[in-house]
């Protein structure tokens, strides 16, 4: 089964509409489970957003940085900068001299597909400090490239006989809707109750991973998933689940740096 949703307000919204299938579990507002995130915590955020761990991303940004690659660049003609160009000296245009400048690439957008299902035995401190290197990486693709960002889940189901519950909801990126998204990918809250429990109602989620899948070797899985979602494959980027050992948190600067090399190309460019 795959359930497309048109953003997290429709998500929510069949979710309410569903009523609480989770028969108590991770109600308590200090479960580990979701971080001490409540119930009611979990329905008010994601209507609104939560903008606490917005600050913590944009300071891994800045961070780095100084080590990330750099987003595509180009040389524009200016009447000052870096150095001249000889043949426009000699034909006396006004702009001979250089200048470097970041630029978007107008080419079709990169969607990033974030899987927030996780393995049980990762936290959920550990599954907010991913969210947030996920969204420092948003931030430093959406400088390069045009960016479409969806939320992923990746579970069982027993009431059909596909063997997996697949559910997507965009998340606005035109303008990013920073509060939405550090919410939907920091939060135990919003992956381990909201959308774990509207996969028990949509097709009796039993608490594993698809069939098909692989546990700590999904990208098969993955990657045609992608092609079953509609989706181009060389410009979709995917999250997978979240496992321990997760390569994004041992070294959070080589999985960013790698991810935007990915979607970079001709890294300097002359605009004529």
């Amino acid at each position: 089964m795959i359930v497309q949703y048109p953003s997290i307000a429709a998500i929510r919204q069949d979710f309410l509409a569903r009523g609480d299938s989770t028969g108590g579990m991770a109600d308590s507002g200090t479960n580990s489970w979701t971080g001490g995130e409540s119930r009611e915590a979990t329905i008010r955020l994601s209507a609104s957003g939560d903008t606490r761990l917005v600050a913590e991303a944009e300071a891994l940004l800045a961070q780095l940085n100084t080590e990330i690659s750099v987003p595509r660049r180009v040389w524009e003609r200016s009447p000052a900068g870096a150095f001249c160009s000889v043949p426009d000296v000699l034909a006396g245009l006004p702009t001979p001299m250089r200048r470097l400048r970041h630029t978007q690439d107008e080419r079709a957008p990169i969607t990033i597909l974030v899987t927030t299902t996780s393995s049980a035995a990762v936290s959920a401190k550990t599954l907010a400090k991913r969210g947030t290197v996920i969204l420092a990486l948003v931030l430093a693709l959406s400088r390069i490239r045009p960016v479409s960002l969806r939320q992923l889940t990746v579970v069982d189901g027993n009431r059909d006989r596909t063997g997996e519950t697949v559910i997507t909801a965009e998340i606005n990126t035109t303008p990013l809707d920073l509060a939405t998204a550090c919410y939907v990918l920091t939060s135990a809250g919003f992956a381990r109750r909201l959308t774990y429990d509207l996969a028990r109602g949509l097709n009796d989620f039993g608490g594993g991973w698809p069939r098909g899948y692989t546990f700590g070797a999904g990208g098969p899985y993955f990657a045609e998933l992608v092609k079953r979602l509609g989706l181009d494959p060389k410009q979709t980027l995917v999250v997978a689940s979240a496992e321990m050992g997760d390569a994004l948190l041992a070294d959070p600067v080589r999985w960013v740096n790698t991810q935007i090399a990915n979607f970079t190309a001709n890294q300097e460019e002359l605009v004529a």
